[in-house]
């Protein structure tokens, strides 16, 4: 089972619990072994660092960091994370502005399960999130996931 990442380029690092919790529920109760997440920003670079420390956990998980341009020889950096890269086929005839959309329409086809973090309706990870939706994909929204739960915490308390 694949699952893919899209996020707003401003995170925080207090997103990493919750996405601790949803990460281990997909591998344990879905199955979920092969994930996708791209480069663009603090949300895939958390996804990336967390996927890499659970990895100690869950052996059998593949991640990738999706590009969505080619490297230059210094941005080529350590073999190991090399080894945790994919290029998309065809995406070097595309012009450059539209490879991150040519990504994303890429990952969003090979995904089983959408986990974003989308704080508002607007952006690329809001279209994203839409688009999987209306492919009947299921989308976890870490950000809708924490509001939901106030509202039935509060719910019940009153």
């Amino acid at each position: 089972m694949v699952c893919v990442f899209y996020g707003h380029r401003e995170c925080g690092e207090e997103i990493v619990p919750r996405l601790e919790t949803v990460l281990k529920a997909l591998i344990e109760e879905k199955g979920a072994d092969r994930f996708y997440v791209g480069t663009q920003g603090g949300f895939d670079d958390a996804v990336y660092r967390t996927l890499k420390t659970m990895r100690r956990h869950y052996p059998h998980i593949e991640y990738k960091r999706v590009l969505a341009y080619l490297p230059t020889a210094l941005e080529q950096g350590d073999k190991a994370e090399q080894a945790d890269t994919l290029i998309p086929a065809g995406i070097e005839t595309r012009p450059p502005r539209y490879r991150i959309l040519y990504r994303n329409e890429w990952m969003l086809r090979q995904a089983d399960y959408v986990v974003v973090y989308t704080v508002t309706s607007a952006g690329g990870a809001a279209k994203f999130a839409a688009l999987a939706r209306k492919r009947g994909i299921p989308c976890i929204n870490l950000k809708k996931r924490i509001r939901d739960r106030l509202t039935t915490l509060w719910m019940k308390l009153k």
